[in-house]
């Protein structure tokens, strides 16, 4: 971005410098324009040859003069050149900073959108893992009662064996004491 304002600035100084240097002509050519009123004047106060002489030397200075006038309109048409290009490339410039500024704001718009996305994902992943530590409580917690259930069934389990084992065994101890009566 520098580079085309320092090519701007260099532009539009040598522009002013142009328009200095015209100021520049136009007084001369003012001063010249004076001068040959004064020189008329003195014409016709002075001597022929004296006239001559000072005419003679004002057609150099006017020769001179065009030449200098020549010269600047020639840099002034190359200035308006330069300005004219200057401009494009301004022209050129702003479409491409317009371009950028419209490239940015939708930049901006996606990133808020991504943003937007972004935070809902978490939020989801934040729910989804409240979900899952109430299901991973909830399947502790069964676990935990369904051990319980298990040890209770196999301890009614083992005392049910016993009483049959008991209960068994006195019909066991009874039957052999019924044949041992019966023997006898």
């Amino acid at each position: 971005m520098e580079d085309w304002t320092a090519t701007l600035c260099e532009r539009l100084q040598e522009r002013d410098e142009s328009e200095k240097k015209l100021k520049s002509i136009i007084d001369s050519f003012h001063l010249v324009s004076q001068r040959t009123i004064d020189a008329e004047t003195r014409l016709a106060n002075n001597s022929p040859q004296d006239q001559a002489n000072q005419f003679a030397s004002l057609q150099a200075e006017l020769a001179n003069k065009k030449d200098e006038i020549a010269t600047l309109a020639k840099r002034v048409d190359s200035l308006s050149v330069d300005q004219t290009s200057a401009s494009k490339y301004i022209k050129q410039l702003e479409a491409e900073v317009i371009k950028a500024a419209e490239l940015l704001k939708q930049y901006k718009e996606s990133s808020e959108a991504n943003a937007l996305k972004a935070q809902r994902l978490k939020d989801d992943m934040l729910v989804q893992e409240i979900h899952m530590n109430l299901a991973e409580k909830k399947a502790a917690k069964l676990q935990e009662e369904n051990e319980a259930l298990v040890n209770r069934w196999m301890q009614k389990a083992a005392d049910e064996a016993e009483r049959m084992n008991d209960a068994n065994a006195f019909l066991h101890s009874l039957e052999k004491a019924k044949q041992n009566q019966s023997h006898r």
